[in-house]
């Protein structure tokens, strides 16, 4: 017996070049309805577009080589970047308006008097209209003008170069005159300040008569400090000598460190001879004991000694401190005579101080006054000289060609946009587009078998028209014929292991073709000698025994609320041998109850035990219970899903619901497949073997036909 399957889905393979392909075939009409809307809507746009021409004129605006000859002149890096900013400055005077405005009255296009107005407008008009570029490495600029005329555009780019160089000559003259009538005037005020100037110096110097430092009291500044210097370090040095003497007279110590023992004779020799005595008295000490008369006779001496050499140092010591003083009372005056050297230098410095300033005052009105009048020597010169030279180096033509707009580039833009618009089209109905497009894909993201894929019969679509006959009139090894051959075979094979007589056919959602299926199966079966039994168990919207045009008024539900006993008084021959109908009969009020009951399941068990296949065509399971319920009490569930129709989620769901209960689904059908669309594969498999022998049931789908045999 069948397990229920668990609820989980496969993963899709990868995505394959090959689905690629099939995508943007399938999708055909997308890609090439957004591709030639883009051209056509561009092409529309870009004839309609009125043309525009461009004429370019070049002049040269460089500096005047005779500004050379002028004092002032200097070629250097500075000048060279001033040179770049002027040409920066003449691209904002060719675009200014005044420059534009004398460009349209010469031409005519306004008359500022008659319509200030337009005649504004045409101006700024004009100004977007011209384009200034300099010509790379060069001193030469290119004026560009645009216009949907073509001589109106050589007319105004010619008449602009013209204005501009003669505008360039009168504002030269125009600098030389303002340049001229100020220096005169300059000239004059600054002439007046320097008689000024120079008078009040002149008074200065006969009133204070300011001294000037000469070379020799500058000198003797110096001197003065350097003495003062120098008995600043006698005193020093004096003093230092005395605490030394002083230091020694208290101690009693007499050493040859002290410098005063090397500048006197007499301390040298005193010194000396107590060192001799003291020698002497250490000889004797080693013969003779200390109370002999020699020894003590040797200590007297050195007594005597030292007391002479104590004397000779308070001589000097004395000696020592009157020069101190005299040394203090020295740099006193010394400080005396600096401080009043210093006044009488800083009260003639105030005098040459105001003197200075009133000879700088009148030496540079004097270099002003000088400067004016060279400066206006060579304006003089430079009257006639422009500043900057403007010279049209090449006028502009008539244009022959517009550069805009840009067919040809247009129309490649527009097609390498359509291209990538339909691209991106087929992409995004492709992701937006979530139901199954083929069995592939249905087994993959249902983790369920396909046991066939039904092409699309275009007969379905057709109003008034049954299917079957649409499938009568088709070729007998049509490539519907094969998929449900090859339907039958797989469920056989999918069954092989178990009796499995009776089948529930569903779908998620109505119209997905589950009742085409569900007579074209039986019919398939029928054709194998097998006694086949279609039962139309969608109680709410019966159709099976419209498909084979036979009466629907007496059916299952007659026997299931008892109208009828015996179930082989509803059931009906088709026509075809081996192939009966049980219809649906009276629409009840209750069909999910109906399908519920022990009647039902005794039905369901005395049918499968008379008939070899029982095939219950069930309401959807999107709508309602119905099929949930019949999935229980059958021994396989064929889900049929309509291609490029249904919601993979609401499939998925349908699916859980079936297999909640516990519903045995052997497989999958994919109905309504577009063949053109669906792979090479599919046009390959269904139409191998056109030469074979058609299957006989077929060939016998016309209403009321019947077979024998």
């Amino acid at each position: 017996e069948m397990k229920p399957q668990p609820e989980t889905y496969a993963q899709p393979d990868l995505f394959h070049i090959s689905d690629l392909f099939q995508v943007f075939k399938k999708r055909m009409w997308a890609f090439f309805g957004s591709f030639a809307l883009v051209v056509l809507s561009t092409a529309y746009f870009t004839w309609k577009q009125v043309p525009i021409y461009v004429a370019t004129t070049s002049i040269y605006v460089g500096r005047n080589s005779d500004q050379a000859l002028l004092p002032d002149y200097r070629p250097t890096y500075a000048s060279y970047l001033t040179n770049e900013r002027n040409i920066q400055t003449q691209i904002h005077i060719l675009k200014s308006v005044p420059v534009l405005s004398r460009v349209v009255k010469q031409l005519g296009l306004a008359d500022p008097e008659a319509d200030p107005y337009r005649f504004d407008a045409i101006v700024h008009r004009l100004r977007r209209r011209v384009s200034i570029s300099r010509i790379e490495d060069t001193d030469l600029l290119r004026i560009s003008v645009s216009s949907s005329d073509p001589t109106e555009a050589r007319d105004i780019a010619n008449t602009l170069a013209r204005v501009y160089q003669q505008r360039n000559i009168e504002k030269s003259i125009e600098y030389s005159r303002n340049a001229i009538s100020w220096l005169t005037e300059q000239i004059a005020d600054l002439k007046d300040k320097l008689e000024k100037s120079e008078q009040r110096l002149l008074d200065y110097q006969s009133q204070e008569k300011p001294l000037l430092l000469s070379s020799m009291e500058a000198g003797h500044v110096n001197e003065l400090k350097e003495d003062y210097v120098r008995v600043q370090a006698q005193i020093i040095e004096t003093q230092t000598l005395i605490e030394s003497l002083l230091r020694l007279l208290k101690e009693g110590e007499y050493t040859l460190s002290i410098p005063v023992f090397f500048e006197s004779d007499i301390l040298r020799e005193l010194n000396a001879k107590i060192v001799d005595a003291e020698l002497r008295l250490q000889e004797l000490s080693q013969r003779y004991l200390p109370k002999h008369p020699k020894i003590e006779k040797q200590q007297k001496e050195i007594l005597s000694l030292k007391a002479k050499l104590l004397d000779e140092v308070k001589k000097i010591l004395k000696g020592l401190q009157i020069k101190h003083e005299i040394l203090r009372t020295r740099l006193d005056n010394l400080a005396d005579a600096i401080a009043r050297q210093d006044q009488e230098i800083i009260q003639n410095n105030r005098k040459r101080i105001q003197y200075s300033i009133l000879q700088r005052d009148a030496d540079t009105n004097k270099e002003l006054y000088n400067v004016l009048v060279r400066k206006l020597k060579e304006v003089d010169i430079s009257a006639e000289i422009s500043e900057n030279v403007i010279d049209i180096v090449e006028e502009a033509e008539v244009p022959q060609s517009p550069v805009y707009p840009k067919k040809t580039m247009n129309l490649l833009i527009s097609m390498g946009a359509g291209i990538f618009l339909g691209i991106g089209l087929v992409v995004l109905l492709e992701y937006m587009d979530r139901t199954i497009k083929s069995g592939d894909e249905a087994s993959a993201y249902l983790g369920l078998p396909v046991l066939a894929t039904i092409p699309q019969i275009k007969e379905l679509t057709r109003h008034g028209r049954s299917p079957l006959v649409g499938l009568e009139e088709d070729s007998p090894t049509s490539k519907v014929a094969e998929a449900f051959r090859t339907l039958r075979t797989n469920i056989k094979f999918s069954t092989i292991n178990r009796e499995t007589k009776n089948f529930l056919v569903t779908s998620t959602n109505p119209k997905e073709g589950k009742s085409v299926v569900t007579v074209n199966l039986g019919l398939s079966f029928a054709r194998t000698e097998k006694r086949t039994l279609l039962v139309d168990t969608d109680l709410r919207k019966p159709i099976l025994h419209r498909y084979l045009d036979l009466p629907g008024n007496r059916g299952i539900t007659n026997y299931l609320v008892g109208e009828v006993d015996d179930i082989a008084a509803v059931i009906q021959p088709t026509g075809i041998e081996n192939l009966h109908l049980l219809a649906s009969g009276p629409k009840p009020p209750n069909p999910a109850e109906l399908l519920e009951s022990e009647r039902m399941r005794s039905l369901i068990s005395q049918l499968k035990s008379q008939f070899d296949f029982v095939i219950y065509d069930s309401s959807p399971v999107g709508s309602v219970v119905d099929a949930s319920i019949l999935g229980t009490q059958l021994d396989a569930v064929l889900f049929i899903i309509y291609a490029g129709k249904t919601d993979k989620n609401h499939i998925r769901q349908a699916i859980g619901q079936l297999q909640k209960v516990q519903a045995r689904i052997c497989g999958l059908v994919v109905n309504g497949l577009d063949l053109k669309s669906a792979g090479y594969k599919y046009y390959y498999y269904y139409g191998y073997g056109r030469e074979e022998e058609a299957p006989a049931e077929m060939t016998a789908m016309a209403p009321g036909k019947t077979q024998k045999g």
